[in-house]
């Protein structure tokens, strides 16, 4: 890289660094009430403080992002609770970085970086959430950063870039079980059939030996809990008979739910509502300016068309994964947190900045005073708009909080 390169990415980097953190402190201080996940985070890393592993898996059993907690926890002058804020907004930045880095890797080059960075700075899909303690920031932000390294694994064929990718996945498989169900089902990826032949052997073996017997014992082990069951045993010694319980427990809560909506008609219903759930959502998740982008870059049939054709196939898989995984989840408990679709709306919107990038570019045709008023006016009615949406987070909830106090100077001590 030329060192006027090397200055560019710099200042990309440093922008979308400060800016993230600026944002992180704004919606800390307009929402400073702790979300109900965020307090078992705390007491788990609490547990993991004292050594109480057991405790700890009790209370969340997914226990690497408490253990952050616990880590950054033992800085100076950080309590658990900043700790945990610290760990959350390293989380959102890395997604941000990770975004502008995918963007990178489908084609993206000056104006259209920045205007990634811009479009994920006011995305608020991130910003409703940077004050909540939640596992899905570290999540996001290695989920971003292993699709930029498939892309860049697809152009060039390098063994760095696969094995980047694998490591980011297994590391955002830490704080979501999504990251697993996509390196379950990426070796299945349309495009694998065109990659060369070097790859196809040595994929498949890893994936056999590897992969599929460490995704049994850790879905049979997340999903079954056979330490609670009194088969703890089954863990390592049969993951795959672990594996065939969890997705028997999983597909008796499934048909449960459906029959407790009455029958074949109510299953019909029931796959309607979870349908509707993932529609909603996702929608919700993508925000209304940027939904309007990718309808209209729909219709005018050019929403991936700058794109190489390998990255457009793993992009287009990758959406089918996360709805897959959406419906599963939703039909088995009728619930989607708007969080959850979080994932597949950010991977939707990478779309945004090449779309933005031609509106400017056609904007630059128009006479001169007119221009100016058109792309100012435009591209700053997106942004007011989705800051609005993602930054005016004031609490609702500061009734509990005011509850919380009260019993604390009013309840016993065995309370």
């Amino acid at each position: 890289m030329s060192e006027s390169g090397s200055r560019y990415f710099t200042s990309l980097v440093a922008a979308g660094v400060v800016g993230s953190v600026l944002l992180s402190l704004w919606t800390l201080y307009i929402d400073g009430i702790i979300n109900n996940d965020g307090v078992h985070y705390i007491v788990t890393a609490e547990h993991i403080a004292r050594g109480e592993w057991a405790d700890a898996l009790r209370t969340f059993k997914w226990p690497a992002y408490s253990l952050l907690i616990y880590l950054f926890g033992l800085l100076p002058g950080l309590d658990y609770h900043a700790a945990a804020h610290v760990v959350t907004t390293i989380g959102f930045t890395l997604a941000v970085l990770g975004f502008v880095a995918v963007v990178a890797a489908l084609g993206g080059r000056g104006r259209v970086l920045w205007l990634a960075l811009v479009t994920v700075l006011v995305y608020p899909g991130f910003n409703e959430f940077r004050s909540f303690l939640i596992r899905d920031a570290m999540f996001l932000g290695f989920y971003l950063f292993a699709l930029a390294a498939l892309v860049r694994f697809l152009a060039a064929e390098r063994a760095r870039d696969l094995l980047l990718a694998v490591g980011c996945l297994l590391v955002a498989a830490l704080f979501r079980v999504e990251a697993l169900a996509i390196g379950l089902l990426l070796p299945v990826f349309p495009g694998a059939r065109r990659a060369s032949g070097r790859w196809r052997v040595p994929l498949a073996v890893a994936y056999v030996l590897v992969v599929v017997p460490l995704l049994a014992i850790f879905y049979g082990w997340w999903l079954y809990r056979p330490e609670l069951a009194g088969d703890a045993g089954m863990i390592l010694s049969r993951p795959f008979e672990l594996f065939a319980r969890a997705m028997d427990q999983v597909f008796d809560e499934f048909h449960g739910h459906l029959a407790a909506a009455g029958g074949d008609g109510g299953a019909l219903a029931g796959l309607g509502t979870a349908a509707w759930l993932v529609l909603r959502e996702t929608v919700e998740a993508i925000s209304l300016p940027f939904l309007g982008i990718l309808l209209f870059e729909t219709w005018r049939r050019r929403l991936w068309s700058s794109w190489p054709a390998r990255a457009r196939l793993l992009i287009g898989w990758l959406v089918v994964l996360h709805v897959v995984v959406l419906f599963v989840f939703a039909a088995a408990k009728f619930f989607l947190a708007p969080r959850y679709p979080v994932a597949l709306a950010v991977t939707l919107i990478l779309a945004v900045p090449f779309a933005l990038d031609r509106y400017l570019h056609a904007v630059a045709g128009l006479s001169g005073p007119f221009r100016r008023a058109a792309a100012a006016g435009g591209l700053g009615l997106l942004v007011a708009g989705n800051a609005v949406e993602g930054l005016d987070n004031v609490s609702d909830k500061q009734y509990l909080r005011d509850a919380g106090i009260w019993l604390k100077q009013n309840a016993g001590a065995d309370y």
